[in-house]
């Protein structure tokens, strides 16, 4: 599942990463959604857009730590700061 990759991610680079429940939700994605990625000695960045892209997912440093979320969460946070 989706949140177990992440913990192992979470512990393979020593980066906290917290999926944004609530965007999650919102779009209706799971936690518990199958996923398959195979890492290997890829940078952290380049893991985390192969393992959320075919989720249509992606991630923002936000708070500290590595969120989660979903492409419309991102833009609009993303568009709040400017």
């Amino acid at each position: 599942p989706l949140y177990a990759v992440l913990q192992d991610i979470s512990a393979m680079y020593q980066v906290p990463i917290w999926p944004n429940r609530a965007a999650l939700a919102e779009a209706n994605i799971s936690l518990d959604r199958p996923v398959t990625c195979q890492i290997g000695n890829l940078s952290l960045k380049s893991a985390m857009n192969l393992l959320l892209k075919d989720a249509h997912l992606t991630w923002v440093i936000r708070d500290e730590v590595l969120q989660v979320t979903t492409m419309a969460d991102a833009r609009g946070k993303l568009a709040a700061r400017l």
